[in-house]
């Protein structure tokens, strides 16, 4: 707690409005889950969705983790979907700032809360764009793990959901898939607008990863 110097961090550590208790046993979650409702009303584009509510839920011991977690829900809550996406370390930084001069974060640790940041809301736009493509068209069937998919199974069906998440933007050129193999997605990112974690996020929400040593790596070639 001493490398999180902001007291104004502390207050949201001590009272976080977004936390929901975590149901399964408190059993540790490889990342955050989320429960969102978006307004869609304005039209289709995923970027002017609207996000009325959320909750998160970790089973993390980290303070970092939980920090940024209640951070951006708070910042996010009553904007639209292009604002998260445009959201910076920076902006959450000088938002837990008790003072402008006044630093959040100790020297030590400032890489790890960026990366930190980067991670959460990878997190929570990988939820949004899972939840558009689910109420578009549900899933069909069983959930199935990723490991029990035969090497043209996992091609097949990641180009499913890319071309499904290209749809979500109206201009330029898509995320277009190059292989599959094992647990490694190469793709060329084009003009998509999200960083490649999100579709590590998005993906990671398709399918189950048995394998606690295994998860699902998006790496881009040109």
């Amino acid at each position: 707690m001493i490398q999180i110097l902001s007291k104004r961090a502390h207050n949201l550590l001590h009272s976080p409005q977004y936390l929901k208790e975590i149901s399964n046993g408190g059993l540790p979650q490889s990342s955050p889950k989320w429960e969102i409702l978006t307004d869609n009303s304005i039209g289709n584009e995923l970027l002017s969705d609207k996000i009325l509510t959320l909750f998160y839920s970790h089973a993390s011991s980290s303070d970092l983790d939980m920090l940024l977690l209640e951070s951006i829900s708070r910042l996010v809550v009553g904007r639209n979907v292009q604002f998260l996406e445009k959201l910076s370390f920076r902006e959450v930084e000088n938002y837990l700032r008790d003072e402008n001069h006044l630093s959040v974060f100790d020297q030590t640790i400032i890489g790890q809360a960026e990366a930190t940041f980067r991670v959460v809301k990878n997190s929570l736009l990988g939820a949004i764009i899972f939840k558009k493509i689910l109420d578009n068209k549900p899933q069909e069937g069983e959930q199935k793990a990723w490991e029990e998919l035969s090497f043209l199974e996992k091609n097949q069906t990641v180009k499913t959901i890319i071309l499904k998440m290209n749809s979500l933007f109206p201009t330029g050129k898509m995320l277009e898939l190059v292989l599959v193999e094992d647990d490694n997605i190469s793709l060329v990112p084009n003009d998509f607008p999200l960083h490649l974690g999100v579709v590590e996020a998005v993906l990671g929400s398709l399918y189950i990863i048995t394998n606690q040593k295994s998860s699902l790596k998006v790496v881009a070639v040109q």
